[in-house]
């Protein structure tokens, strides 16, 4: 009587995935962790990181009113802090994370719905709640 293989292929696939948290401290590093040693700061920036990945899994067609309506968000809840300069700058951040995301996560369409960041220094982790955007989508335009 012969046994029956493993199937050795889903196996592999598991042991190696990458956790969408791992996956947003790389996509997030530079721009919110790297240079910030205020732990409110740091979890500002993964925020508008964040953001930033949501908005990358639009459509073309709506993506830079997302944007816009974004940064109109924060410019109203600043209570004038913010400068057209920094809002500018948000809005060349927000657009470069954009790119770096689809140029490195293509496939992946996950919407963040939480991420929290914990550590100090280089020690830093991050815990993610998220999402499959598309089987969202779905389900929403099927009510």
């Amino acid at each position: 009587m012969k046994r029956k293989r493993k199937n050795n292929a889903t196996s592999q696939s598991t042991k190696t995935a990458i956790k969408l948290s791992e996956i947003l401290l790389d996509f997030a590093w530079n721009y919110a962790v790297k240079d910030q040693s205020d732990p409110m700061q740091r979890q500002h920036f993964m925020n508008v990181a964040c953001t930033a990945w949501n908005i990358s899994l639009l459509p073309d067609e709506v993506r830079q009113k997302a944007i816009t309506s974004f940064i109109d968000s924060m410019r109203s809840t600043s209570a004038g802090q913010a400068g057209d300069t920094n809002m500018k700058a948000l809005e060349n951040d927000i657009n470069a994370l954009i790119v770096w995301k689809r140029d490195h996560y293509p496939s992946i369409r996950k919407l963040v719905v939480n991420a929290e960041l914990y550590g100090e220094g280089t020690n830093v982790g991050c815990r993610a709640t998220s999402v499959d955007y598309d089987l969202m989508v779905k389900n929403k335009l099927a009510q």
